[in-house]
């Protein structure tokens, strides 16, 4: 825990430099040719951003997007077109710094309140950059340092307990992509595809709705508890004759079976935890609702 204390105030010193040398990160842009976007949250957050690179790709089809974001999700984003470049997030902030500045991006945004990722992207010089203002609740995540260095970019208002996809939409605003369009986009191999179908073919009842339900989430200010999860997953089950399939990884493993043990209609859940991110791929676009 030193190393944080110590590491925030000189980051945020060399930001407040920046600021007093270059000025603000708001800089209008006409015409981008480089676009970064950075999503470091779970499967879940990452499936919820894909619009956005649709967006940029529709409205500046010569432009290119480059994400940032952690190791799992780059398996999730494998085979997308609307990206051009997929980056991994490296903890040492100074590293991430010397690689974007390696690059010359004209627009670069923050999907979450993160401090290090907008301190990487503002220190690396792009001149636009946007990030959220949380509202209407909060994150663990909005801390002091990110909200001193945001004053130092464009911001966009983020509403808690309204669609996410739509909300980091809102942070292209600057580059002037205004849009409602918040469908996701996948890849996956004939593999995964074949994995999906075996699954949903297991299934030996009739249902009306097939829905995935992840009792995990990217941080504790998003997690509902297991109970809450089995409580939606049986009405579910009762009132529209749904099939619920749960879908998670390793890392939520004590949700999972939380939820499981909860539920009451249990022969109407399956667990497909354990299939790979490429299957699950494959899966969530059988769905009905997740």
């Amino acid at each position: 825990m030193l190393i944080p204390q110590v590491k925030n105030p000189i980051l945020v010193a060399r930001c407040f430099l920046r600021f007093l040398v270059y000025g603000k990160a708001n800089k209008e842009i006409n015409l981008p040719e480089s676009v970064l976007i950075i999503q470091l949250g779970k499967f879940g957050d990452m499936l919820a951003t894909t619009p956005m690179f649709r967006a940029v790709k529709k409205t500046y089809p010569a432009c290119r997007v480059t994400v940032i974001g952690n190791k799992v999700n780059k398996e999730l984003v494998e085979g997308n077109l609307d990206i051009d470049e997929y980056i991994v997030w490296d903890n040492d902030v100074d590293n991430m710094i010397s690689t974007l500045k390696g690059n010359s991006y004209d627009f670069g945004c923050v999907t979450g309140p993160n401090f290090h990722s907008l301190a990487a992207l503002f220190l690396s010089g792009i001149k636009t950059i946007s990030a959220p203002v949380i509202k209407n609740g909060w994150s663990p995540y909005e801390t002091r340092s990110y909200k001193i260095i945001r004053n130092f970019v464009i911001k966009r208002d983020h509403r808690m307990r309204h669609y996410v996809p739509r909300e980091y939409l809102r942070l292209l605003e600057p580059i002037g992509i205004y849009t409602e369009d918040t469908k996701k986009y996948i890849y996956w191999s004939t593999k995964g595809e074949a994995k999906a179908k075996e699954i949903i073919s297991e299934i030996n009842k009739p249902y009306s709705w097939l829905v995935g339900i992840m009792p995990g989430a990217g941080n504790k200010a998003k997690q509902w508890s297991a109970r809450r999860f089995a409580k939606v997953s049986d009405y579910l089950v009762k009132k529209y004759n749904a099939y619920i399939l749960i879908i998670g990884s390793e890392a939520n493993r004590k949700e999972i079976s939380e939820m499981r043990n909860a539920v009451i209609y249990r022969d109407s859940v399956t667990d497909t935890s354990r299939t790979s991110v490429d299957e699950v791929k494959a899966l969530i676009s059988k769905l009905d609702f997740t």
